[in-house]
């Protein structure tokens, strides 16, 4: 079975705004399927620590943040 990832890359707003509490100060940017075209286990294995573990993976386990964009929710 593969394995795959489904994901944005989002930036986040670091100045003060006004903007109601729904509002977030993080914004998608970019879907993740731009950057890899099909599976990638050594890039799987780098960031999660999923079938690849020659690398200390970076973000093992993490999961969403709280504070995600809308665009995510």
């Amino acid at each position: 079975m593969g394995t795959d990832i489904n994901g944005y890359i989002e930036c986040k707003r670091d100045y003060p705004v006004d903007f109601d509490e729904t509002d977030s100060l993080w914004h998608a940017a970019m879907d993740l399927d731009h950057l890899y075209d099909g599976r990638e286990y050594s890039a799987f294995g780098c960031l999660f620590g999923v079938r690849d573990n020659s690398f200390e993976p970076l973000a093992a386990e993490r999961g969403l943040p709280l504070d995600v964009s809308k665009h995510l929710t």
